[in-house]
């Protein structure tokens, strides 16, 4: 049920921005934000795709997806630093406004953050492509595996 609300009451009220990131492999952006936004003493954390895979290698995903404070990234120095622009459209970094401060504590893995597995799974349904729901039904039993713990 929490699944389902957040999907359908919270997730669509949350800001989202868009960046096209210079970076030959998805991998390459991880540590760039690593590095840029701790510098900036900004709080983060990948979630969806990203956060998923970082811990089963069901779903690739082009794009990188972050909880971060909306305007993060509104700073010039910011995105000159981490090489982004801001896409009307595609790109490959989206940035979700987090919906609240318990998204970005969540787990590290080596050493970048990574969201809850509950956040990560409520992302990939909320994707809702069949490649998502899919990786997401793979990724299920081990978010409630941490959740029995």
């Amino acid at each position: 049920m929490w699944v389902q609300a957040y999907i359908e009451g919270l997730r669509p009220k949350l800001k989202e921005r868009r960046f096209q990131v210079r970076a030959r492999e998805k991998q390459e952006i991880w540590p760039r934000l690593q590095k840029v936004l701790a510098e900036r003493a900004q709080p983060w954390a990948l979630t969806g795709a990203d956060a998923a895979g970082r811990r089963t290698p069901f779903l690739r995903a082009d794009e990188t997806e972050i909880y971060a404070p909306a305007r993060v990234l509104d700073d010039r120095e910011t995105q000159k630093a981490l090489v982004a622009q801001p896409a009307a459209r595609g790109g490959n970094l989206l940035v979700i406004e987090p919906p609240g401060p318990l998204a970005m504590a969540g787990e590290t893995d080596d050493d970048l953050p990574v969201a809850s597995g509950l956040l990560a799974y409520a992302e990939l349904r909320y994707r809702g492509t069949g490649q998502a729901l899919e990786a997401a039904e793979l990724f299920l039993p081990q978010v409630l595996d941490d959740a029995a713990r």
